[in-house]
């Protein structure tokens, strides 16, 4: 279907006025885009489609509400809110609590936490995958 020639703003207008047919046309040109977003930040399948179900839930829930001029920025935006969310839940599964807590809050009290024998490799995981997040919305690579 990314192939067919959809008129992004009739396909909004008919979104926002309730159409199921509309939300179908939308997600099928836009899941796998995300989905593969999600993959290539090193997301797990699951997560990968826990972010997509939440993005595209809300989308359904919010179609009355929604005002959005830029669907594709929108979906990119409401995928990189929900990796970050999925991010946050499994902050309980961090093995330096602490340290993860500290970055999405962005201590600067000047606390000293305790430093573990041999720093984790951390390019991968949920915090890595993090800071990956940050930077590249500061513009800049790790």
């Amino acid at each position: 279907m990314p192939s067919e020639n959809i008129n992004e703003p009739q396909l909004l207008h008919d979104l926002h006025s309730g159409s199921a047919e509309a939300f179908e046309k939308i997600f099928r040109q836009h899941w796998r885009r995300l989905y593969e977003m999600a993959r290539a930040k090193r997301f797990t399948d699951v997560e990968a489609q826990d972010a997509l179900q939440f993005i595209f839930t809300g989308l359904w829930e919010k179609r009355f509400h929604l005002q959005i001029s830029d669907l594709r920025a929108y979906l990119d935006a409401a995928l990189k809110a929900s990796l970050i969310e999925i991010i946050r839940l499994r902050m309980d599964e961090c093995e330096y609590p602490e340290c993860c807590r500290s970055l999405l809050t962005n201590d600067t009290s000047g606390t000293r936490l305790p430093v573990p024998s041999q720093a984790p490799d951390v390019t991968g995981s949920p915090v890595g995958i993090f800071l990956r997040l940050v930077v590249e919305k500061k513009g800049s690579s790790i």
